[in-house]
């Protein structure tokens, strides 16, 4: 799998039309959960919307991680730049992504220079918008991978994980 974007990168503010038709901005989110964002095919047939199905009915398990589902049909829309709240001047609302060094994020080789544009995709991001695990969205036969289970022990993973401990670590 492509896994773009890299875990330490962050989430952009976004607004998006969920696959129930409901728009949600990633302000009504950051600070306050954890994020499973998924982006679908614009065109599912039988087998993606067999996996969107499996995502919505994971919703209230998502609830219980202080997690918040997200699924989509469409590529991520960012607001234009802006201040951040009240009125900071938070470099995350301005409309880059950045590693935990500070430095932009580098696409891999090969990969288009918004990776936030792509899709099928599958980011798990803790609350305050730093990705942890990501991974493209593949058809193997009649599945797709990874499955729902799979991005459920993602979100598990990092409500669980403790960032002191990551830090000594490296």
């Amino acid at each position: 799998m492509n896994v773009w974007p890299l875990p330490g990168s962050r989430v952009p503010f976004f607004v998006v039309t969920t696959l129930d038709g409901r728009r949600r901005s990633y302000d009504e989110i950051w600070q306050r959960s954890q994020v499973l964002l998924v982006v679908c095919p614009e065109e599912p047939d039988e087998v993606w919307r067999a996996f969107e199905a499996r995502l919505d009915g994971v919703r209230q398990r998502l609830a219980a991680l202080e997690t918040e589902l997200v699924a989509t049909r469409k590529p991520l829309v960012e607001p234009p730049h802006r201040l951040g709240p009240a009125g900071s001047c938070d470099p995350r609302h301005a409309g880059s992504t950045r590693t935990r060094s500070g430095e932009p994020d580098e696409p891999p080789p090969g990969h288009a220079r918004d990776p936030w544009r792509d899709g099928p995709m599958a980011v798990v991001a803790d609350r305050w918008g730093e990705v942890t695990h990501s991974a493209s969205l593949e058809r193997r036969g009649d599945t797709i991978e990874p499955d729902v289970e799979t991005l459920m022990l993602w979100v598990a993973a990092t409500l669980h994980r403790c960032p002191e401990c990551e830090g000594e670590a490296r």
